[in-house]
């Protein structure tokens, strides 16, 4: 099959994923109402998971090495919710541009060209998305089994001794069965929906800037191929129904006018994506930097387990992979939308340029590439455009921070 008959992998691994999250574009009434359980169920457990990070965090202050371990779960913790209360403050205006970009952006292909591009998109899709999810719920899973294998290797006399995935300090026989059971049945689906959590608003924006770029890219194709002779009677058996016409010329205004269509279409979904990411990309950029930090601390600290190591090297491989993909993509989407001035560039326009009418349609040419200039781009809260740049800065930070941590944890140890 190709794109145009069916959703590709990534797109549906996405859906899946915010769907079980409580958001979709399921319209029936049924499908709304399970939906909305699926939405009840991530609030329960952000509600749930929060204050016990927290409170784990504020008892373990005073050594560091279990601050640092703490305050990486917070941070993490802190970035989950952060997205899910944004996105969820503007629910409907996000289910609405989930529906619109299934419609528009990918399985639409209606040439050779347009089908190569999008499959071009999909491999590139596939490879960030899948790479991402992977590791984030990796992570979540090795949470679970470091505490597991704790407490089967280890002979307990004393049920206290019992290990959570996250430690849980209350007042309350929590370490008898079946209350432990219980509680670990919990902070098991906490930490199953935090990788899920993590990872699927992040995946559904660098999809979506991966097959917006795509778009830009087949638009640039459209408009160089304005005055060809197969442009125009593609467009005469399109819609005159295999009837040929002596005027050319008003089948590549026609063209021309969809394809401003498609431009205007393709700025105004980087504006939608623009409000609803913007104060989460800028929070993503400044907490990236402590995140890779800490869990860079974490992977070299001596001491530490070797489930521990491999736990953190699927973190670090996580929000490597996250910050690839989402400075990556960014940055195509904004070089792609100022590549569009040369498909008119090259169009052949100066070949059709004797009457007044053709003249003038040369003059809207230059409206476009004028607009085209402007580069279309995600930024972190309106102070900085989402480029290649900004990945290199922030892991210039990040092991500035790890530089300094290891030099103050020497001096402190000598």
């Amino acid at each position: 099959m190709t794109v145009d008959q069916r959703e590709a992998l990534p797109v549906r691994l996405t859906y899946f994923l915010l769907y079980i999250v409580g958001f979709g574009t399921e319209n029936s009434a049924e499908k709304r109402r399970l939906r909305d359980l699926w939405l009840a169920n991530s609030l329960f457990l952000a509600a749930l998971a929060f204050p016990t990070i927290s409170m784990d965090f504020y008892y373990t202050r005073g050594s560091f090495r279990e601050m640092a371990y703490t305050g990486l779960n917070v941070l993490t913790t802190f970035v989950i919710i952060l997205k899910f209360f944004c996105l969820l403050s503007k629910r409907s205006q996000y289910e609405n541009l989930l529906r619109i970009s299934r419609d528009s952006l990918w399985g639409n292909a209606k040439t050779k060209y347009e089908t190569n591009v999008l499959h071009q998109c999909e491999n590139q899709a596939m490879f960030f998305v899948i790479f991402f999810a992977i590791f984030a719920n990796s992570t979540a899973l090795l949470y679970i089994i470091e505490a597991v294998l704790y407490n089967v290797g280890h002979n307990m006399t004393d049920v206290t001794e019992r290990r959570f995935p996250f430690k849980i300090w209350l007042d309350l026989p929590i370490y008898e069965t079946p209350n432990f059971h219980i509680f670990f049945f919990l902070q098991m689906m906490m930490a199953f929906y935090a990788g899920i959590m993590y990872c699927c608003y992040d995946n559904y924006l660098v999809l979506v800037n991966v097959f917006i770029a795509g778009q830009f890219t087949i638009l640039k194709y459209r408009l160089q191929l304005l005055y060809t002779t197969k442009t125009v009677q593609s467009i005469i058996t399109r819609n005159n129904g295999g009837r040929t016409s002596s005027g050319d010329l008003k089948f590549a205004v026609r063209e021309f006018k969809n394809c401003v269509k498609q431009h205007q279409f393709l700025i105004w979904i980087v504006s939608e994506l623009e409000t609803l990411y913007s104060l989460i990309n800028l929070m993503s950029v400044l907490v990236y930097s402590f995140i890779l930090c800490l869990a860079g601390y974490q992977l070299i600290m001596p001491g530490n387990i070797l489930i521990r190591r491999i736990k953190f090297v699927a973190y670090i491989g996580g929000s490597l992979s996250q910050l690839l993909s989402f400075s990556y993509s960014c940055h195509n989407l904004s070089v792609a939308s100022v590549d569009v001035y040369e498909g008119l560039y090259h169009s052949k326009w100066y070949e059709h340029c004797h009457s007044e009418r053709s003249r003038s349609l040369i003059g809207d040419f230059i409206i476009m590439i004028m607009r085209a200039q402007r580069p279309c781009h995600l930024t972190g809260g309106g102070f900085f455009p989402i480029t290649l740049d900004t990945m290199k800065s922030v892991l210039t930070t990040a092991f500035s921070y790890l530089t300094l941590i290891r030099q103050s944890s020497g001096v402190t140890n000598d």
